[in-house]
């Protein structure tokens, strides 16, 4: 049936075949549910009552991507997963489905409402996740005060949410990313009694549960709370500007804006390039290439006025606030 098919390609982000541990290699379908762990996030969803397997993730997965309408599982006679779907057929190696250690229970918790935009939160909030495993707490999103932050060093973000003011907690970046692959809006967060994972259920009992992040944060509202914005400019001006000329930048990824120029070395005439533009600076200022492409997005404004300190950006739709560090000319 097409939900089988659903809910197996559901619980594909769970997977890791990149270590011996075979908890981590394997889904295991069991007790009506097919469930995907790849250390630090479980997935689970709704499947066969009468199919109790372990196959292989991997191939499994290739598998599925093979299949667009019903599908269908079954056991073969040495104990391995055959999957159908119309004129395709593949045979799914497994391990003994005993060995898979799994806590499959629903865990007890505090739960809250997810607001209906949360997937438009953590999309437009996840360019400026670090991916500095050093700081592992600035890994992720963190929520509270009715505003979701991240940061990563250089660009320092806010944005409102629906999510409750008291509530505070520090969403990986690995779970953003799986939320937005599922893409599909949840119905709820549960935090565990412990308060080190969460539980984000979905409609038609599927759930995702993941460890949280630290929240050891600084307050970014120290620095953002003190941004004054000016008329500013549409970022995507001039990221558009910046993408003509960025594969002539040097080794430091650095580019120039000019008040009606970018460039990506301070004598243009002599070396790299140049394309004229409206930046609204009121002096040559330098910003990393990569850091400034964070900015785009439909709506978004920032303002380069106050170069050498840090550069507002914001956006009146979402309540995006921000500001970029550039670099030193």
């Amino acid at each position: 049936m097409k939900e089988a098919l659903d809910n197996l390609k559901f619980v594909q982000g769970a997977v890791d075949d990149n270590r011996l541990d075979p908890t981590l290699s394997h889904f295991l379908m069991r007790d009506g549910y097919v469930t995907g762990f790849n250390g630090t996030m479980q997935i689970t969803a709704p499947l066969y009552d009468n199919v109790t397997l372990a196959p292989k993730a991997k191939e499994l997965i290739r598998a599925l991507d093979q299949c667009e309408d019903d599908v269908e599982v079954r056991m073969t006679d040495t104990g391995n997963l055959r999957l159908l779907s119309g004129d395709f057929s593949a045979i799914v190696p497994t391990m003994n489905h005993t060995d898979l250690a799994l806590d499959l229970n629903p865990q007890k918790g505090t739960t809250i409402i997810a607001p209906l935009n949360i997937l438009d939160v953590i999309r437009d909030i996840k360019p400026f996740i670090s991916d500095d495993a050093s700081r592992t707490w600035s890994t992720g999103v963190l929520f509270g005060g009715g505003y979701a932050y991240a940061t990563n060093n250089i660009v320092v973000a806010r944005i409102n949410t629906g999510v409750r003011e008291d509530w505070w907690f520090n969403l990986p970046l690995f779970v953003v990313r799986e939320m937005l692959r599922i893409n599909e809006s949840p119905n709820a967060f549960v935090f565990h009694e412990d308060n080190t994972k969460i539980t984000v259920l979905y409609p038609g009992d599927r759930r995702l549960t993941a460890v949280l992040g630290g929240m050891d944060w600084p307050n970014l509202n120290n620095i953002l709370d003190q941004l004054e914005l000016g008329d500013g400019v549409k970022a995507d001006t001039i990221i558009e500007s910046i993408e003509k000329v960025m594969h002539f930048a040097g080794v430091d990824n650095g580019v120039y804006l000019g008040s009606t120029a970018v460039s990506t070395s301070m004598d243009p005439k002599v070396e790299g390039a140049i394309a004229q533009c409206d930046t609204g600076a009121l002096e040559t200022t330098c910003y990393a290439i990569d850091q400034f492409r964070k900015l785009a997005g439909e709506g978004n404004m920032v303002d380069l006025t106050p170069y050498p300190n840090p550069a507002p950006f914001w956006n009146n739709r979402n309540g995006l606030l921000g500001a970029l560090v550039g670099m030193t000319v």
